[in-house]
């Protein structure tokens, strides 16, 4: 009988034991403002619940890379132009028909859609009821009032401004408005 009551003593023991190491165990958060920030970590089965937070997530193979930039948030520049969260000059092309993009093919590959992964915020100075998304050139495809956005591949460095100079492309100030180059 003694030795009955040991065995259920040690189990009950182990289950104790096995009961913390999980708790203990449990989920883990880090905190990034920029996707540069999220870029240094490794992603690989790493995915953004809805409130932020990075969460462990299944194994997958990614299908492609669109190439297209992921907005955080919009925000201004010194200057007063639109930039992406990593200061990426925003454009939008007085070509596009409303919500739908006139910039298809070799024009997505120089001109890729500014794309958000979840809901996209406004920064400082910037009205965020004219902030929203569309299937313009690609799904998710930022607009800000009215105008769907798009970064040049002809600007290397945050700031640069190359696309200006273009014809029919124009950077946009805090008010959603063609900047004259």
């Amino acid at each position: 009988m003694p030795i009955r009551i040991l065995r259920l003593l040690a189990a009950a023991f182990l289950l104790l034991v096995g009961a913390r190491a999980v708790q203990a165990a449990g989920a883990r958060f880090w905190q990034v403002s920029t996707q540069a920030d999220f870029l240094k970590g490794d992603v690989e089965s790493v995915s953004i619940d809805q409130y932020g937070r990075l969460v462990l997530g299944p194994m997958v193979t990614p299908a492609g890379d669109s190439g297209a930039p992921y907005l955080w948030t919009l925000a201004v520049a010194s200057d007063g132009h639109l930039v992406t969260s990593d200061g990426k000059s925003v454009y939008f092309f007085e070509k596009d028909q409303g919500m739908t993009s006139a910039c298809k093919e070799a024009c997505a590959q120089a001109w890729p859609a500014v794309v958000a992964t979840g809901t996209p915020k406004a920064g400082d100075g910037l009205d965020g009821s004219k902030l929203t998304t569309a299937n313009g050139q690609v799904a998710n495809q930022v607009a800000y009032n009215g105008h769907l956005l798009y970064t040049f591949a002809g600007d290397k460095a945050p700031g640069d401004e190359n696309g200006k100079s273009i014809p029919s492309w124009y950077l946009l100030n805090a008010k959603g408005e063609e900047i004259e180059g």
